[in-house]
């Protein structure tokens, strides 16, 4: 499916139902060369020019696959909802949806065990991470301060050495050698 010419005549302004057979028989120049001089944009996701061949295409908006995979991603996914919120009232969001900067501490995070659920992450621990600027082990654990659990800023979370009942709050925890906080 080809997306539609504009209409009007970047060339002479009159407005024309066939736009490229106009070009050709009017103005005597291919359409690849007026499109060239006229009507080009630039890719969504690196900002280069658009090719010819790409601007006809479906994905007219991205200069290559690789542009439309990463400019569709996460957020700017068209069937984005902005998190899936699990049975116990935790939302859960795809690494994909962060700049691709923070991936490298939010990859050892991922979930593992299920097939379908592999890059999505518990949004506070997301959060956490980002803020901490490191990965969270297995064994910490985010408190929600207000007791909300979709309030997720990085001022309500605190981070845990354990599970919530038993666990010692991170900052509680002093290097013996150094004398430092955790966090």
């Amino acid at each position: 499916m080809l997306t539609k010419l504009p209409k009007d005549c970047k060339m002479c302004g009159e407005i024309h139902q066939h736009l490229g057979s106009h070009v050709r028989q009017t103005h005597r120049i291919p359409l690849r060369e007026y499109w060239r001089k006229h009507i080009r944009r630039a890719c969504r996701q690196c900002h280069q020019l658009i090719p010819f061949r790409r601007e006809l295409s479906v994905i007219g908006e991205f200069c290559s696959m690789r542009c439309a995979g990463l400019g569709r991603r996460g957020r700017a996914h068209p069937q984005n909802k902005g998190g899936h919120i699990d049975g116990q009232g935790y939302r859960r969001i795809s690494i994909y949806a962060y700049e691709d900067k923070y991936w490298p501490i939010l990859e050892p995070m991922r979930f593992k065990r299920k097939r379908n659920n592999q890059n999505l992450i518990f949004e506070h621990r997301i959060v956490m991470a980002i803020g901490l600027g490191r990965s969270l082990q297995d064994y910490e654990t985010i408190h929600h301060i207000n007791g909300k659990k979709l309030d997720n800023r990085l001022e309500n979370l605190e981070l845990r050495v354990g599970a919530h009942g038993i666990g010692v709050r991170a900052r509680d925890i002093k290097c013996p050698h150094c004398g430092k906080s955790y966090v």
